[in-house]
């Protein structure tokens, strides 16, 4: 039902406005935001007294825990992009039910932070774009309250030196292990479930929290052009697949593993990191610690896995190339495999592709959802008991148990590896390492070895117009190989060295990255 708002609004127009959801998980001892927060906080007592008729005010420490989860979340999105708002819902009802519950924020309260949100907004530290949500008539509008933070309150934070880099998850950090229940008719998502801790997820979590330290320890970016960074923010917008606009925020690195349908067993992937966000085209422009990175994929791993399952190799060729088809479908035919594996019935799978179809999703030159699933299953004789069966999320959670030993094996090796589901991204310098821990995982856990492919490299940097003057690269087996001709896409890695000329140049077209990358630095230095 639409419920609308005093203003007029509807809550499908509030739902245009690019907002992120209140974690209340931002937390920082970094001295300038300890100094920040300790300069609000005696503003904070004053205005409990005279304005609001606090005599006494007690939990000084919940209070000043509170605040700074919810002023460094407000500077934080506003650090992602001006126009993004925060939503919350400042109410006994939703904050009532923190505790317990282990997806939520326990140490924050309802009567803490409706005293934080009434302050913030008396000094002119926050405004509310598009008013407060409150009953309409018998109705409660059904949307969270949109914050965002003013130029007062961003004019302050810096003034004090304080940057986003400046920000690490809160002591209790949120819950990475998740699991969810089945997803049902109509519903885009599973949800959250309680659970009770076993050995498997005591492990999986401590794991975890190894890897997400590693992330955070390392400066993870997009070496965009300025011009190149509104282009992707205007795109990510129209990515979500719940129908409301996104956000690009570069300081997501850590990481949580999601469990379908109500088992450990099932799912299990890792979600989280910005670098799975963006679209595909974007990824060579990922830089870590100021270095260029290069990706690696395991080539049709799933396909590889079934034939494993059954104990007979996988036959030579694309797997994706169907009798049929032309070359030039082969995007839309992986992307229908994906659909179809994770179908459990034919009905359901042929249902599915030809509505993908319908909606132009997919290429109408596939035909239809049964020709396509029998071309499958004429590929892939072997392995046609798994096709629209539900294999696919019993293979996720294989996937994931190989990407786990994979970015753990990097841990051991002091490698930053971000994980793609079945692809991996590292620096330059640490690609032949990657390769080898690549192989080595998955032999470890299917018995089995599969191929594994570097993806295309863009050697041109930033928007072709510059070229290296001199160029190294590293094949497979980890050998460098010196050259001085012109860049080319033969090389698995590189390291260019520009001109002075291109170097200022970059540096004027790409403000924003280098101004991230000194904030990086400012933070680190300044601890």
């Amino acid at each position: 039902m639409e419920v609308t708002l005093p203003d007029g609004l509807k809550t499908a127009e509030i739902d245009q406005l690019p907002s992120r959801q209140f974690r209340g998980y931002d937390w920082s001892n970094h001295p300038k935001v300890h100094d920040f927060i300790n300069e609000l906080f005696i503003d904070y007592i004053k205005w409990a007294k005279e304005v609001d008729g606090q005599q006494r005010i007690k939990h000084k420490d919940q209070i000043k825990d509170q605040l700074t989860c919810f002023v460094l979340e407000l500077f934080r999105t506003y650090e992602s992009h001006p126009e993004l708002a925060m939503s919350a819902s400042i109410n006994n009802e939703t904050i009532g039910k923190y505790p317990g519950n282990r997806y939520k924020p326990e140490h924050i309260t309802y009567r803490i932070m409706e005293h934080i949100r009434d302050y913030l907004l008396h000094d002119g530290y926050i405004e509310e774009p598009l008013g407060r949500a409150r009953p309409t008539g018998a109705q409660t509008h059904q949307r969270a309250t949109r914050y965002r933070a003013t130029k007062t309150l961003i004019g302050l934070m810096k003034d004090f030196g304080i940057n986003r880099y400046m920000i690490f998850p809160f002591p209790t950090p949120p819950e990475c292990i998740v699991q969810r229940t089945k997803k049902l008719e109509g519903q885009k998502r599973g949800d959250d479930v309680e659970y009770n801790d076993t050995d498997f997820t005591l492990q999986a979590r401590a794991n975890l929290d190894r890897i997400n330290t590693l992330l955070s320890q390392h400066h993870i970016d997009l070496k965009l052009t300025d011009e190149q960074q509104f282009v992707l923010q205007e795109r990510v917008k129209n990515r979500d697949e719940y129908g409301k606009p996104q956000y690009l925020d570069l300081n997501d690195k850590q990481l949580r593993r999601i469990f379908n349908q109500s088992s450990f067993e099932l799912g299990g992937r890792f979600y989280g990191g910005f670098w799975q966000r963006i679209p595909k085209e974007y990824r060579f422009l990922i830089t870590i610690d100021g270095e260029h990175t290069e990706q690696y994929d395991y080539s049709g791993m799933h396909f590889a896995m079934m034939y494993a399952k059954k104990g007979v190799p996988m036959p030579e060729g694309d797997p994706y190339q169907l009798e049929g088809y032309d070359e030039s479908l082969r995007a839309y035919i992986k992307k229908s495999f994906n659909i179809i594996i994770n179908c459990e019935k034919v009905s359901k799978a042929i249902a599915t592709i030809n509505n993908k179809i319908a909606e132009g999703d997919l290429s109408e030159e596939l035909g239809n959802g049964e020709k396509l699933l029998n071309a499958f299953k004429d590929k892939h004789p072997l392995i046609d008991e798994f096709i629209a069966s539900g294999e696919g999320i019993k293979l996720q959670y294989i996937d994931s148990q190989i990407a786990e030993l994979i970015l753990l094996k990097g841990i051991e090796q002091n490698a930053c590896i971000l994980p793609i589901h079945d692809g991996f991204i590292t620096s330059v310098k640490q690609e032949a390492l990657l390769f080898r821990i690549m192989e080595e995982s998955y032999q470890e856990i299917m018995g089995t070895t599969i191929t594994v492919n570097p993806e295309s490299i863009y050697l041109e940097l930033i928007d072709d117009s510059f070229k290296g003057v001199h160029y190294s690269f590293t094949d497979k087996e980890g050998n460098v190989h010196e050259s001085p001709s012109v860049l080319t896409g033969e090389a698995f890695s590189f390291d260019s060295i520009q001109s002075t000329d291109d170097v200022a140049k970059e540096i004027e077209l790409s403000q924003q990255y280098h101004s991230r990358e000194e904030e990086w630095y400012l933070a680190l230095n300044s601890h």
